[in-house]
């Protein structure tokens, strides 16, 4: 809901009242900075809601044959969206993609970048360390890869 959504200098605050990770429903709040580019989360978030012209109610509302429903759009819609988009670049395995593949990538790419781990988490809202580890380490199977290692060319 845009009533979750506070623009701060930084970027957006998100309250997330309830999920998966949060049954109780004490709340959230998920912290998303500026990008400097174009892909920018943010600017592409707010460029929605100008686009919408709204302030209220749902953020993302379903789709029907490209036509905008009056309720949230769903997991299955999210997952389709996402393999056409992959089908459409030519990725291989385009079929696979998924919203978990959102997560799943996010943690590679914010380890590889130098994140540190208990960021990671808190951004991803994870409460088990060993998920996120699993994720990690299988996009950092050559990184510092011992066979690589010894396998470098040297003149």
């Amino acid at each position: 809901m845009w009533e979750n959504i506070q623009v701060v200098p930084e970027g957006v605050e998100i309250l997330i009242p309830r999920s998966k990770t949060d049954q109780t429903g004490e709340g959230l709040i998920c912290a998303i900075p500026y990008g400097n580019s174009d892909l920018c989360p943010v600017t592409a978030l707010l460029a929605w809601r100008d686009r919408m012209q709204k302030n209220t109610g749902l953020i993302f509302c379903g789709v029907n044959n490209n036509t905008l429903l009056s309720t949230p759009i769903t997991g299955r819609q999210v997952n389709l969206i996402l393999k056409s988009i992959a089908t459409a670049c030519t990725l291989p395995d385009a079929d696979s993609y998924s919203s978990h593949s959102l997560r799943q990538g996010f943690a590679t790419e914010a380890s590889r970048k130098g994140a540190p781990f208990g960021t990671i988490m808190r951004q991803g809202r994870w409460r088990h360390e060993g998920t996120v580890l699993g994720y990690i380490d299988e996009g950092k199977r050559f990184d510092q890869n011992a066979a690589g290692i010894m396998l470098e060319f040297h003149e």
